[in-house]
């Protein structure tokens, strides 16, 4: 007997995360593209308006519960982040290809420092079932990463690459020049 997939299968996630210096905020949007073989966000979109937003809200909600866990330090000051917004589209309008995507932005002011800049990022470890794409633009020049993700440095900006199978999250630095 063959395994059954679920309805709904996650099959890539892409992410990218801006330290805006002039609004002084964090920004990230993090995008899940599935694979809906049931067709389930499709099917919620047609119970109308009200129970979709009901269906999106669910979604959110545990959504931030997930990035709720995660710390983010600028400068050793906490930093948090709050969804704004969630929406369903569809890669080339087909409906068995939807993709979630969720803004975020940190709640408060951040401050960055004239030179050096450390962020600190502790998150839960687990092994990805699909591969995660992050990238990562800041205010100045990349001077140091740390972490256990294979990633790229480009001037300002860093490419974390995961693929199935291997771990996220764990305990990660990043140093910047601003």
């Amino acid at each position: 007997m063959s395994e059954q997939l679920p309805p709904e299968v996650p099959i890539q996630a892409t992410s990218y995360f801006i330290l805006n210096a002039r609004k002084r905020v964090f920004q990230q949007q993090i995008k899940f593209s599935y694979y809906d073989v049931g067709t389930v966000f499709w099917a919620q979109q047609q119970l109308g308006h009200d129970e979709f937003f009901r269906f999106l809200d669910d979604i959110q909600s545990n959504m931030q519960t997930f990035i709720d866990e995660d710390r983010i330090y600028l400068n050793e000051i906490e930093v948090s982040l709050k969804i704004q917004a969630t929406q369903v589209t569809y890669k080339q309008r087909k409906k068995i290809y939807p993709i979630l995507t969720f803004d975020l932005i940190s709640i408060g002011k951040i401050i960055l420092k004239t030179g050096k800049n450390q962020i600190i990022l502790d998150a839960p470890q687990e092994a990805v079932t699909y591969p995660v794409l992050s990238t990562w633009k800041l205010p100045g020049k990349v001077l140091h990463v740390l972490s256990t993700t294979i990633f790229k440095i480009s001037g300002d900006r860093i490419t974390f690459t995961t693929n199935i199978g291997q771990e996220i999250g764990g305990y990660e630095v990043i140093e910047f020049k601003f």
